[in-house]
């Protein structure tokens, strides 16, 4: 089960529009969906490590419907925007995942 930061709440409301009572559902959503760091590759992989390295206490990032999401574990510190031109490769590497989930379950 994620945590949810004061700051994190703050966050996903100014940036992502959440409304504070559904960060924590938001949040898990996030972390169980979202693409990890090392499910990519090229461009969106070395901005990702470059977040990374620059989030002090990060040790897990997610991205989720078009904003990263910075864990400290399963503890949302923050959340940020994920600059428009990596949208189609996170589209892209969603639908493999998603047809990946699909022929396992088959």
């Amino acid at each position: 089960m994620t945590e949810v930061t004061w700051h994190g709440k703050n966050r996903l409301k100014e940036r992502v529009g959440i409304p504070k009572r559904a960060s924590q559902k938001q949040t898990q959503r996030a972390f169980e969906k979202g693409i990890s760091i090392e499910e990519t590759a090229g461009s969106l992989r070395n901005y990702l490590d470059g977040v990374f390295l620059k989030e002090g206490t990060a040790n897990n990032l997610r991205v989720w419907s078009g904003s990263v999401y910075v864990f400290t574990d399963e503890r949302l510190i923050t959340v940020f925007s994920l600059p428009s031109r990596f949208r189609k490769t996170e589209l892209t590497i969603m639908k493999k995942k998603k047809e990946n989930e699909n022929n396992e379950i088959e």
